[in-house]
């Protein structure tokens, strides 16, 4: 009926009548030829805009739409409307979408957040933008993000918090995913990470060549098995650059939040040097044990996220080896880019250097260990 109503009003049509060709498909060559012709018409009015525009039904305004995506000149992203696709390569999978979709822990926001804008800068900049899907620690609710995600976006950039949370199955198609941090290895997933060995292994160089005998690890609460390996990794490469043999007892992984034992640990090991393998939250329950036991204040080296964690309560002695957050999420984008272009067909392990500080002083001006993309 709605067909019928349409070539009754052909009298009123904009691009005039033609008994023959239906109505939808003139609507299409009509809008074809506008986006063709109009330099810079990136969207269409919505569906309702069109019909009043060109005295069609909604139904015409969408059959004629329809035939435009056939076409690859036109994508329909849900609240987002009828975008024109860029480029002429009509095999570009990114036809479908110019849309990243980051993929967070609604509960890990002052993990990540310094990522969102350097993110965003460098998705802007090669003509994209994002979206940003949060999810929660509940069963399947990651899954179910994903699969979301993949509907509207051409890219996924997955921030995991846990190596708990493993949704690989949401992975086997071809939307790129690039997951942050040290996860699935050995998997078919792209992956960015810090290079956790190689800044453990100058930590503790460094230690060891500046009178430290007794160079001990502490884990906290942070439990990713990739994470803690590659630490260890590095403060064992350490010890064997300088023929010592590494005590595995002096790592110490704790059982619960309250880190039980460890006043034992200090007590019985007595090392003149601590690395904290952890995050802030973790700092203060460790200063606090330390205090209780009366034990010589050691020196520290201290992981920390980029412009994050109050570090006020630590000698000015002290190494930070800083995680350059701005650099992840440039790298993350780069790499999404990259697959979308098919000049990576395999999924790649972006490993960047961290920055290592006493002060001011960056150790790692000389012997940085980024490797760009």
């Amino acid at each position: 009926m709605r067909e019928i109503e349409d070539i009754r009003k052909t009298d009123r049509l904009p691009f005039g009548t033609d008994g023959v060709v239906p109505l939808y498909i003139r609507l299409k060559n009509e809008l074809k030829k506008r986006l063709l012709s109009t330099p810079g018409l990136d969207k269409l009015p919505g569906t309702l805009e069109l019909a009043a525009e060109y005295h069609v039904s909604k139904g015409t305004v969408n059959r004629a739409l329809s035939l435009l995506v056939d076409e690859n000149l036109v994508c329909r992203i849900p609240h987002r409307g009828t975008l024109r696709c860029s480029s002429q390569d009509y095999s570009d999978p990114q036809l479908n979408s110019r849309v990243f979709a980051l993929v967070f822990p609604a509960s890990g926001y002052q993990s990540w957040k310094e990522m969102i804008i350097p993110m965003q800068e460098a998705a802007v900049q090669a003509g994209f933008s994002l979206d940003i899907y949060l999810y929660s620690s509940a069963t399947g609710h990651l899954a179910s993000v994903l699969r979301r995600a993949k509907k509207q976006c051409v890219g996924i950039a997955l921030y995991l918090s846990s190596d708990d949370a493993n949704p690989l199955e949401e992975f086997q198609d071809k939307n790129p995913v690039v997951v942050i941090g040290q996860k699935f290895e050995g998997r078919p997933v792209s992956t960015v990470t810090a290079d956790n060995r190689t800044a453990a292994r100058q930590i503790t160089g460094y230690l060891l060549d500046h009178g430290s005998r007794s160079v001990a690890m502490v884990f906290g609460t942070i439990r990713e098995a990739a994470f803690i390996r590659n630490r260890i990794d590095g403060w064992k490469d350490a010890h064997a650059e300088r023929g010592l043999v590494p005590d595995m007892t002096e790592i110490f992984r704790p059982a619960d939040a309250a880190f039980t034992g460890f006043e034992t640990f200090l007590k019985k090991k007595r090392p003149d040097a601590v690395i904290l393998s952890n995050n802030g939250a973790d700092w203060q329950t460790i200063m606090r044990l330390i205090e209780k036991c009366a034990y010589p204040l050691p020196r520290f080296a201290v992981f920390v996220l980029e412009n994050g964690g109050d570090r006020s309560f630590f000698r000015d002695d002290t190494i930070f080896a800083v995680s350059p957050i701005a650099e992840f999420g440039e790298a993350v984008i780069r790499l999404l880019l990259l697959t979308l272009q098919k000049k990576i067909r395999t999924p790649q392990k972006h490993e960047i250097g961290m920055r290592i500080f006493i002060g001011k002083e960056d150790l790692c001006d000389k012997t940085s260990t980024r490797k760009g993309i």
